[in-house]
């Protein structure tokens, strides 16, 4: 259940919120697909709060749309002292956008938590 403020006025207060839809470029690299895509939206936020450029606090993020450019696939023989059988390895690699539906509270760059001399 929501609760909504109201002014003297009785009307609304206006919403300090920005609201934005960006895109990003993620990649990743991981021993199967999964790996490669979870290490790749882990950088998500970092990326997101780094556009920004410590302009404000992210509220929500949603991602609304996944555009793969590179999917690599690389299967290798793994020789162990040479006389060994050959192990399989495999190692991924994703890249792609990602477009973000985010909304953030602008904070003033008087809010530094230093007191004022």
């Amino acid at each position: 259940m929501s609760e909504r403020k109201e002014g003297d006025s009785g009307q609304a207060m206006s919403s300090s919120l920005v609201e934005e839809v960006r895109t990003y470029t993620l990649s990743g690299y991981g021993k199967n697909k999964t790996e490669a895509f979870g290490k790749a939206f882990a950088g998500l936020q970092s990326k997101v709060y780094a556009s920004l450029q410590n302009k404000g606090l992210v509220i929500y993020m949603e991602p609304l749309a996944v555009d793969i450019r590179k999917e690599y696939e690389e299967t290798t023989a793994e020789k162990i002292l040479g006389f060994f059988k050959p192990k399989p390895t495999m190692h991924y690699q994703v890249e792609f956008d990602v477009t973000v539906k985010m909304r953030w509270l602008p904070l003033d760059s008087g809010a530094s938590g230093e007191p004022d001399s």
